[in-house]
Order: C-alpha cells, then sequence, then structure tokens
C-alpha cells in the first residue's frame, strides 16, 4: 500500500529573501523603486491639495464671484456656467500640478549617478524585487559609520515585515563591517526627505499636507533604533567580555 504524502500548504509558494542585487537587472528595479518613492509623495501631495476643505472653498469662492457674470439668462446660461466652472476646476488642477512639481523633477534624477558607489540591499519574491534600501558606508575622524539614503518596498507589499527585514539586513551588514553605527542620512542625501509646502502644514487646523511623511519617517526611525539597539547591545556585550 502506498501512503500518499500530503502536499505542503506553502509548496508553490516562491521564497522571500534579502540580499544584495546579483546582477544589472535586479539593481535596475531596485532603484526604480528608490525613484517611485518621488512618485508617491507627489501623489498623495496632490491628493491632500485638491481634497482638502480649503481647496474647496477656494473653488466655490471662485464659482461665487463668476456666477453674476455667466449665469444671467437661466434658459440659456446653464452651458455657460457648467464651463465656467469646469475652467476654474481645471486651472486648480494646474496649480497642484505644478506646486508638486518638484517631486517628479527629484524623482527624474534617482539614476546610476545619484546611485554613484553606494550600495543596496533587496528583497526579492521569486524572481520579483518588492523591496529595496541604499545605504552609503562613511569614513570620518577614524571611524566607519553607515548611512541609509533609500528604504522602500513596493505600496501592496508594506506592513507585512519586509522593510524591517531590510533595515535587520543592512544592520547585520554594518556589523560585519565593523561600522561604530548606523542612521538615515540627512536629508539632502536622502530620498523621502522632501517636503513641499511644509510652510503651509496646519494651515486654519485642516492643511496637513506632510503630516503622514513625518509620521512615517518617525516610525522608521523607530524601528532602525529598534534594530539597532538589540544589534550593537549584542555586538557590545561580546565586546566587554
Amino acid at each position: 500500500m502506498v501512503i500518499e504524502k500530503e502536499a505542503s500548504p506553502l509548496e508553490g509558494v516562491p521564497d522571500l529573501t534579502f540580499s544584495k542585487p546579483h546582477n544589472t537587472e535586479d539593481r535596475t528595479a531596485g532603484l526604480k523603486l528608490v525613484a517611485d518613492v518621488l512618485s508617491q509623495q507627489r501623489s498623495i501631495t496632490s491628493k491632500t491639495l485638491i481634497y482638502n476643505p480649503i481647496t474647496v472653498l477656494l473653488w466655490a469662492a471662485l464659482v461665487g464671484l463668476i456666477y453674476p457674470f455667466v449665469y444671467r439668462n437661466p434658459a440659456t446660461d446653464k452651458p455657460n456656467l457648467v464651463i465656467a466652472m469646469m475652467g476654474i476646476l481645471m486651472s486648480i488642477l494646474a496649480g497642484v500640478r505644478y506646486l508638486v512639481r518638484p517631486y517628479q523633477d527629484l524623482g527624474e534624477s534617482i539614476n546610476w549617478e545619484w546611485l554613484g558607489e553606494d550600495e543596496m540591499v533587496i528583497a526579492k519574491f521569486g524572481d520579483t524585487v518588492i523591496g529595496s534600501c541604499v545605504y552609503r558606508l562613511q569614513d570620518s575622524s577614524n571611524k566607519k559609520e553607515m548611512l541609509i539614503r533609500a528604504w522602500t518596498t513596493r505600496p501592496r507589499e508594506r506592513r507585512k515585515g519586509i522593510g524591517r527585514g531590510l533595515l535587520e539586513s543592512v544592520v547585520n551588514i554594518a556589523k560585519q563591517k565593523g561600522c561604530s553605527g548606523i542612521d538615515f542620512a540627512p536629508d539632502e542625501l536622502r530620498v523621502g526627505s522632501t517636503r513641499l509646502l511644509s510652510q503651509l502644514d496646519g494651515f486654519a487646523g485642516v492643511l496637513h499636507i506632510n503630516k503622514g511623511f513625518a509620521q512615517e519617517e518617525t516610525k522608521a526611525r523607530a524601528t532602525l533604533k529598534n534594530l539597532v539597539d538589540e544589534h550593537w547591545s549584542e555586538k557590545r556585550t561580546k565586546g566587554s567580555r
């Protein structure tokens, strides 16, 4: 009698791996994910501006101003009013697009020249790159330090521990390289640090353009700190024996 072995529920599920890119294709995919960070910031900021109560009030106020001039005869002027309302809406959308244009310009600057000699760790699900972390090893004052310039995953893969896995991988690399510490790079070197229209944050108590970005950065720093405390405390404990 032959007893058939039950198939594993995970049979056929691709492996999730964290490693340095092994070829140009993986490096390109990882770099594209980094550039997508700016595209996502642009999209989120656009939606925040468009669907904000202040923008709606601005549109309504402008419609109110032109109303007496384009809607004098109810029998014939309805099309004129609709066209005017749509024209104002399109003008506001064009203004929003102009305001968030710097994100697009920054995204286009993420290329091989931007990467330079920096290194990368990617997360792969099977053959698909779903996360990327770019870091720089920097020597200063006889100390070696790791600076994280970019850290991201595909939007659909977030809140699944993949971002933490990427950070844990680079923390381990920093430890192996003998770094004295690891931290996120300064704003001028780090992707995702740009905050457009920050001077308007909190305006009238309803305009929170960068609030979500700030919260995500706080969470990222907390995650990195936890990993550093865990790994570096272990390193120091062993070193002190």
